[in-house]
């Protein structure tokens, strides 16, 4: 129901002949598309959690993952994970891959430059970015991939 909601509204990024996957290990489904400016927006369907029933906009629960790109992946991560925010698996940051921090609903997606998106030909780059995580922790990624925790 979503794909066809949201293909009335904009083009869905395609991979293989597929507009959408299947992420067994969260038990949701993803879709992508592009934002005006170019970013790749995922759009998550958690299985067991999300609503049904005829699409509005409190169909749309929260906003899911947030991606840091960055060149000091191990740092950024071991930073994150001293301010309290866990790995989803395993114990160590692979600095040249895709990490998942955080926890429920909610991840920071942690991954290098260079790094190409899913559904998308666009490679991860390094951008400026401030966030609140939690109860008003206030996370920033310089333009260098530097993190401050406030």
């Amino acid at each position: 129901m979503m794909r066809y909601w949201l293909s009335d509204r904009l083009t869905l990024n395609r991979d293989s002949g597929r507009d959408e996957i299947y992420f067994p290990g969260f038990d949701a489904d993803s879709m992508y598309f592009e934002d005006p400016a170019g970013n790749i927006v995922e759009l998550i369907g958690r299985r067991k959690r999300d609503l049904f029933g005829d699409l509005t906009k409190e169909s749309f629960l929260n906003l899911s993952e947030v991606g840091i790109v960055t060149p000091f992946v191990t740092d950024v991560g071991e930073q994150l994970m001293d301010a309290g925010i866990p790995l989803r698996k395993g114990t160590e940051v692979d600095p040249s891959g895709l990490n998942f921090l955080g926890q429920d609903d909610w991840y920071v997606v942690l991954v290098p430059p260079g790094r190409r998106w899913y559904f998308s030909d666009a490679l991860a780059e390094t951008f400026p970015l401030v966030f609140t995580w939690g109860e008003g922790q206030r996370i920033s990624i310089d333009s260098n991939g530097r993190i401050q925790l406030e």
